[in-house]
């Protein structure tokens, strides 16, 4: 009986060393977890930061594009209108040597029959 009962202590003993490390086991999981949230809430947060600082530079990306494309639309536009005033001023141009040309045919033919 004795033998018996020493054997059921020692096998106390085992299991209450066994609880005990499964205790310290849980509450090592359980720092490891509280750290590991901890460690998850930081990175969605930073995330977000992130998220935040890159749709606001995609913001300005696309405000300076669009100011980009306002600019070249203006610049076009005036481009066309230069083009178009050289064609006049070449028309006039062209008309004035024509009517210069035809004054001094006058001019010549005026002056030949004073002779």
């Amino acid at each position: 009986f004795q033998l018996r009962y020493e054997q059921m202590q020692a096998e106390r003993d085992k299991f209450k060393t066994e609880v005990n490390s499964l205790r310290d086991k849980v509450g090592l999981l359980s720092v490891e977890k509280t750290l590991l949230e901890e460690q998850m809430m930081e990175n969605v947060k930073n995330q977000a930061v992130k998220e935040e600082a890159d749709t606001e530079e995609e913001m300005k990306r696309k405000d300076r594009e669009e100011e980009l494309v306002f600019t070249v639309k203006n610049l076009s536009e005036r481009v066309a209108n230069q083009d178009q005033e050289l064609a006049e001023l070449k028309e006039d141009n062209i008309v004035l040597k024509k009517q210069i040309k035809e004054l001094a045919v006058k001019e010549t033919k005026s002056s030949g029959f004073r002779i």
